[in-house]
């Protein structure tokens, strides 16, 4: 037997004769009373077992849950047994209710029911520890032959398991998704590899109890962080005066517990913060980056450590106040990655604060505010050191070369470097053109800092042009993303078109997905080809692995992004048909992020992950009319989604901007929004 950790509390219990089982696991505050019928199909997580079962109707499932259920008239208790007992009569008298609930016809409904068993009452979170020390780890270890290990030690063991496989490498983004739609999937290998990753099994277990020291992970990653979402590269050079300065600044007795890192595009600022909070994380309670390019997005990022922290969600004056309480009391590091310097975010940043702030900023302006530290371009002992480990086999002399043209930028060091490796340029050829696109650039009035960027980047994106297209257009797309992580995987879900509505709650938002979809079927035939080419997967990783070759994307557990200068290169470049095939393609994958239901906590994550690249397209699609219907959406679902997580001043904003789309469509939103308590 074996478990597979789903998402947070959702298992799939694996037996060796081949069966499986779906367990939910739902907690009951005592001050919530026992679970009413109602209850146990929305908040108790009914409706989303059955979600995942009706994509494999041969499997079992169990609801498992502290809290009591409510008998007589309410009939949750009655459920419970009727489950239990199997008996067809029996299940026949909820058929009817049930098939309601759930929006399926009621032999659907009895063979869930046939398939369900609810267990209701067990320990709570205070008493569950010693409950199942005593009950099960005392016994599993006699049974197992295993001695010199105390049951607590056995416990918590076996928890930290657990909790380290549920995390996935924290790659939160869609690991339910893929789970719970796992049909609308189609590169089959890596679902399962994601199924191997998250399964324990019975030797995992014995080797976890008997060395608890391998479950204790050095990475920093596993504190409250989410540096996972951006790991440094291998290949770091110089900076050491830099580095040096930081940490002195910080460390001073009575110093101000703010650094902020100047200087332009493609100079390393966002990498030295990133390896900065990578070498000194185990100093640190907590490691958090935001995004710093405004207020809202750096809101959103916070919401996400207060959720971590037991903080309430940063939406009012108050709770903002409390999270800088907070960073007032604790050791922690926060990065403000390419923050803009506005008061608002200066008035995120408390005085005499435990937690230290790191900035990264083309903004000058941070400098009259704080302690700054300005970042040139590599010296040439540095640049030569960079050249050397990317091209290790090229002689001094050419590295001399490249080193003289590209101007000590990390970025156009790396872009180049993968460029030579893959085209088989020589340094000699490459400064050449690298000299003459330079003067191109330099008429047509690019900043002469940045030539030496701009250039390679020009080289870069005419061999992409002419023997990597499909890896080009794959690169237009993500410049048109936010410069954060985007899921892979977005790529491979195909949406199913269907008219059928869920019912009359919904039937608002219905209206207006069904509205979207017709809008997508009369997207340009380009974009369609180009995502259906994408749906393969082996077409997709070697585009992706074309990319990666040229430093132009950065490729993590959680997907791919791209750095936000060579953003701006690429979509410069772009033909107005480039510009409006790409846009369709991003409202075309992000609506089957929006097909998720933005209230069922479930996906909350989905929507925290992609929220960056929402607002992006949301910016970038106002004003198209052939998008209206998809930007209706998309207002909808995540003023939805965000009231639900809490978020009620967020979640109005962008009811108004709903409303100001449809009147008539989004009233219902907007009232259903803005009038639930704060």
């Amino acid at each position: 037997m074996s478990v597979t950790c789903e998402w947070h509390t959702d298992f799939i219990l694996n037996y060796s004769d081949g069966r499986n089982e779906l367990v939910s696991v739902k907690h009951r505050e005592p001050d919530l009373g026992p679970w009413s019928f109602a209850d146990l199909w929305e908040k108790g997580g009914l409706r989303t077992l059955y979600a995942r079962w009706k994509h494999s109707p041969q499997a079992h499932c169990r609801l498992v849950t502290n809290g009591a259920l409510k008998a007589g008239k309410d009939r949750a208790r009655s459920l419970a047994q009727v489950c239990l007992s199997g008996a067809d009569s029996e299940i026949a008298q909820f058929s009817d209710e049930v098939a309601k609930k759930l929006h399926c016809d009621k032999v659907t409904a009895s063979s869930f029911l046939q398939s369900l068993v609810i267990e209701h009452g067990l320990p709570s979170r205070s008493t569950i520890r010693p409950f199942y020390i005593v009950n099960l780890a005392e016994k599993s270890l006699q049974a197992a032959g295993i001695s010199g290990v105390a049951p607590s030690e056995a416990w918590d063991s076996v928890v930290a398991l657990v909790a380290k496989v549920s995390r996935d490498f924290d790659h939160q983004g869609f690991s339910s998704l893929d789970f719970s739609q796992e049909h609308s999937l189609s590169p089959e290998g890596l679902r399962l590899e994601k199924i191997e990753r998250r399964t324990i099994r019975r030797g995992d277990v014995i080797d976890a109890i008997r060395n608890p020291g391998l479950l204790t992970e050095s990475s920093p990653a596993s504190r409250v962080s989410n540096l996972w979402a951006r790991e440094p590269v291998e290949t770091f050079v110089g900076r050491d005066q830099e580095v040096q300065a930081i940490k002195d600044q910080l460390a001073a007795p009575g110093g101000k517990p703010v650094v902020a890192v100047l200087g332009m595009s493609g100079v390393g600022k966002s990498e030295l913060i990133t390896q900065y909070a990578w070498d000194r994380a185990e100093h640190y309670s907590f490691v958090w980056s935001i995004r710093g390019e405004s207020v809202e997005a750096a809101l959103k990022d916070l919401a996400d450590l207060a959720e971590k922290v037991g903080l309430p969600n940063p939406t009012t004056a108050e709770a903002v106040q409390a999270i800088k309480e907070y960073f007032r009391s604790t050791t922690g590091l926060i990065l403000l990655d390419n923050a803009s310097a506005e008061t608002a975010i200066f008035d995120l940043i408390p005085r005499n604060s435990q937690t230290h702030f790191l900035i990264s900023s083309l903004d000058q302006r941070w400098a009259a505010h704080h302690t700054s530290v300005q970042l040139a371009p590599l010296q040439k002992r540095d640049s030569l050191s960079l050249l050397q480990s990317l091209l290790p086999t090229l002689p001094p002399v050419d590295i001399e070369v490249l080193s003289g043209v590209l101007g000590g930028l990390p970025l156009a060091i790396r872009q180049a470097a993968g460029y030579i490796a893959v085209s088989g340029i020589t340094p000699d050829a490459y400064a050449q053109l690298l000299s003459s696109r330079a003067s191109e650039l330099l008429r047509r009035g690019a900043p002469r800092e940045h030539v030496g960027l701009a250039a390679a980047w020009d080289i870069t994106a005419g061999y992409l042009r002419d023997f990597r297209p499909p890896a080009y257009k794959l690169l237009q797309l993500l410049s048109m993303l936010a410069a954060r992580s985007f899921p892979l995987e977005l790529f491979q879900i195909r949406i199913k078109f269907r008219e059928d509505k869920a019912g009359d709650d919904d039937a608002r938002r219905d209206a207006i997905q069904s509205s979207a979809v017709k809008e997508l079927r009369l997207f340009d035939e380009e974009c369609v080809g180009l995502l259906t080419e994408f749906e393969d997967p082996l077409h997709l990783h070697d585009c992706v692995a074309d990319l990666q070759k040229f430093s132009l994307i950065d490729v993590q557990p959680t997907g791919v992004s791209c750095h936000s200068l060579t953003q701006e290169l690429v979509r410069q470049s772009m033909t107005d048909d480039a510009e409006k095939i790409g846009l369709q393609c991003i409202v075309y994958l992000l609506h089957k992020v929006a097909r998720l239901d933005p209230q069922d906590s479930q996906y909350w994550p989905h929507y925290k992950f992609i929220m960056p690249h929402f607002d992006l397209a949301l910016e970038r699609i106002r004003g198209e009319k052939r998008l209206a219907a998809n930007l209706l959406l998309f207002e909808c679902v995540l003023a939805l989604n965000l009231n639900a997580m809490g978020m009620h001043e967020l979640a109005v904003r962008y009811a108004e901007e709903a409303l100001l789309l449809s009147q008539e469509e989004a009233d219902g939103l907007y009232k259903q929004v803005f009038l639930l308590p704060a």
